[in-house]
Formats: C-alpha cells, sequence, structure tokens
C-alpha cells in the first residue's frame, strides 16, 4: 500500500510553526522568505525552492518575478539555473505552455499533471534539467491581501529522483495560503515598509507623519518621552534612514498605511 495522500495534524502543526516563524522575522523580507524555502525543502522531497511576487494574471514569465529568493543549489549548478532562466529557455519545456493557459491566480499544480516524464524527457530542457541537478517541478500560487501581486513557490526535486505526489501540493498550497495572508499586515513584501511594523511603531510613525515632536508622541501615546525615542531609533533602522527628514520623506512616498489583521 502506497504512502498516504491525505495531510496528516502533524503535518498541518508543521506548516502553521513554520508560519509562525516566518512571522516573527517578518521585517526582514529576505530572512522570513529564506526561512520560508528551508521549511519547503523540510516538507517536502523538493532540492531546490524559490519563492517571489508576481501580478495575479496567471502563470508569468520568470523575469517578471519581484524580489526572488531561491535556496538549494551552488557553484556550476547555480550558474546553469541562473542561465536557464536568464536566456527563459523555459520555453523549450512541454509543461511551460501549459502553465500558459492557466488563467487562475490561485492554483497549486505538478508538472506531473501537465507532461509526462517521457515527453519532458524529449524536451529541449532535459539536458538543462541535468545540468541543474533539478527534476519534477511543483508550482504554488496565491494572492497577496492587496490582492495586487502574488506569492509564489516553485521547487523541484533532484534530477530522477521521484515526482512530488498530491500530500507536497497540499502542504505547500497550505504554507503559502498561510504566507500569502500574512503579506502586509505581517509580511514585509519590499514595497511598503510599514506593512510589517509592530501595532506601537505603527502608531509611533503615525504620530510623526501628522507632525508630532516625539514629547508630543509620547504624551498622545501614553509612553515616556524614553520609549518614544527608542521607537524612533527602530524606524531609523527599520527604513535604512538616518534622520527625522530621510523618514518623513521615505513614508510620505507611500500611497497608504496598512491596517493589522484583526
Amino acid at each position: 500500500m502506497g504512502r498516504s495522500q491525505r495531510l496528516r495534524l502533524r503535518d498541518v502543526r508543521d506548516v502553521f510553526r513554520a508560519v509562525g516563524e516566518c512571522r516573527e522575522l517578518g521585517s526582514d523580507r529576505e530572512a522570513w522568505m529564506r526561512h520560508a524555502l528551508a521549511a519547503v525543502r523540510s516538507l517536502t522531497p523538493a532540492r531546490v525552492a524559490a519563492v517571489g511576487f508576481q501580478p495575479p494574471a496567471g502563470f508569468q514569465l520568470m523575469r517578471d518575478v519581484r524580489t526572488p529568493v531561491d535556496d538549494g543549489l551552488e557553484g556550476t549548478e547555480r550558474a546553469v539555473f541562473v542561465e536557464y532562466h536568464a536566456t527563459e529557455r523555459y520555453f523549450d519545456d512541454p509543461c511551460f505552455h501549459r502553465y500558459l493557459e492557466i488563467r487562475r491566480p490561485d492554483l497549486t499544480i505538478r508538472t506531473r499533471r501537465l507532461a509526462s516524464a517521457t515527453e519532458f524527457e524529449r524536451s529541449g530542457i532535459w539536458d538543462w534539467a541535468r545540468g541543474m541537478g533539478t527534476g519534477d517541478h511543483l508550482f504554488s500560487q496565491r494572492r497577496v491581501l492587496d490582492r495586487r501581486s502574488c506569492l509564489n513557490f516553485s521547487m523541484w526535486t533532484p534530477f530522477r529522483a521521484a515526482p512530488f505526489e498530491r500530500r507536497d501540493a497540499r502542504l505547500v498550497r497550505l504554507l503559502n495560503m498561510e504566507l500569502a495572508r500574512l503579506v502586509g499586515p505581517a509580511l514585509y513584501d519590499g514595497e511598503n515598509p510599514r506593512s510589517a511594523l509592530p501595532p506601537r511603531l505603527r502608531k509611533t510613525l503615525e504620530r510623526l507623519l501628522l507632525g508630532d515632536s516625539e514629547k508630543q508622541a509620547a504624551l498622545a501615546l501614553g509612553l515616556s518621552k524614553a520609549t518614544v525615542h527608542e521607537y524612533v531609533g527602530l524606524l531609523y533602522r527599520h527604513f535604512d534612514v538616518n534622520s527625522r527628514s530621510e523618514l518623513m520623506a521615505r513614508c510620505l512616498r507611500l500611497q497608504r498605511i496598512w491596517e493589522p489583521r484583526q
């Protein structure tokens, strides 16, 4: 009897533990994304995994991926992986064109559902896959809270290894669904630095944007001046600025402040 394809309670717990750990790293985009990739590789047989953001219009070209982060490749294999995507050789992949026909912004799919192993081996990317050391591909896309972009995961098994199973797809879909709903309120996505601020830092920033001095902000928030001064320093580091004027200039370019998810 084969392995059950249903998710076990332990699987669900592992996913939500990973989501919680990503949330703790939420203000550092690369840190939480790399942690998510580590979770993907521990939960599934993926050898290589990548994550990034794309417009919510079905499967997009790899050049449309924003802030990509990948894990699992080094040396020559990484060089081949970079060249493969830079030269868009995935156009030779029989699965790629079938991806393009799927216009759903929320989906999780295995390439073995789109093309047989024989068809894949006869395609023009067989030698590229061997050079990268990658095999079966699992792709998951989920719209984030503001619905202006999608959080995308791509992962590959080792070359010639067994393909992903339905259980793997279900695990990744659950992980992506839970992370996508936190992008903005708790996970910084690279576009709105205020989105990942803890509530007290967010309120302090709002007072500063209204023109309050640190003393005025402390009175309005019921905090000590020393605490507000400490929060301002944390805001400087979060936004990578060195002065109040730089902080104001950067924040005022943003369109809106995300409200924390209740």
